[in-house]
């Protein structure tokens, strides 16, 4: 079932479905980022190398991507082998041995893009895989920008902005979101729209409304 709820990250309303907690995947990532950092501030680990790069990281792929799509990148059991194996237990860009874990544990690395093709993948280390990244120069937009600065307000805050930046509360209370802005209920996405998009692209409505738009000259 599909109702109308308010996403507690960005406080907008959106169609959740099921138990969607988040109206995005920026979303989602943003409050479980802003957690993890808040936790670590409170355990006095914030400023240690490796929380930084963490948070560094995992920042730059929200504000610049709009989050990292683990799904997309999953790399099945059987392929992950084949990797490791042509490696043969050294990473591949480097050339160190792999390690068990810290800097030179194995990863795999995504060398065009998201593709899971096997001459698309290489084992590298933790350690080469993160500099690659932070290797990437990025100028972000003045929207990107504000987006960043925002989030880390929210960290920084002396009190949870956001329930869901809360890291001792939210664990006990995540269950009761997301918030429904009202009772009804539609079967499924596209009947929440039919019901409240009369302009829906696609039907004869969505065409005529396109079609006087686009006619405007404002």
């Amino acid at each position: 079932m599909v109702y109308l709820a308010e996403c507690p990250s960005c406080g907008e309303s959106f169609p959740a479905e099921g138990r969607q907690v988040y109206c995005s995947l920026a979303c989602s990532q943003t409050a479980e980022l802003v957690r993890y950092a808040r936790r670590k501030r409170l355990e006095g680990t914030f400023d240690r190398a490796d929380v930084a790069e963490a948070i560094a990281t995992r920042l730059s792929q929200i504000v610049v991507n709009g989050g990292y799509d683990k799904r997309a990148r999953e790399i099945p059991d059987e392929l992950r082998k084949e990797i490791m194996v042509r490696a043969g237990g050294k990473c591949q860009n480097c050339g160190k041995p792999f390690e068990a874990e810290g800097d030179y544990r194995a990863t795999i690395q995504h060398c065009n893009g998201a593709s899971n093709r096997l001459e698309d993948l290489q084992a590298w280390c933790y350690r080469c895989n993160m500099d690659h990244a932070q290797s990437v120069p990025i100028i972000l937009t003045d929207e990107q920008a504000l987006t960043k600065l925002g989030i880390i307000a929210r960290w920084e805050a002396p009190e949870p902005l956001r329930m869901c930046d809360d890291p001792v509360q939210w664990p006990k209370v995540w269950r009761q979101y997301p918030v429904r802005l009202h009772d009804e209920e539609y079967e499924d996405l596209d009947d929440y729209y039919d019901s409240n998009c009369p302009y829906n692209t696609g039907s004869a409505d969505g065409d005529a409304y396109l079609e006087h738009v686009m006619s405007k000259d404002d």
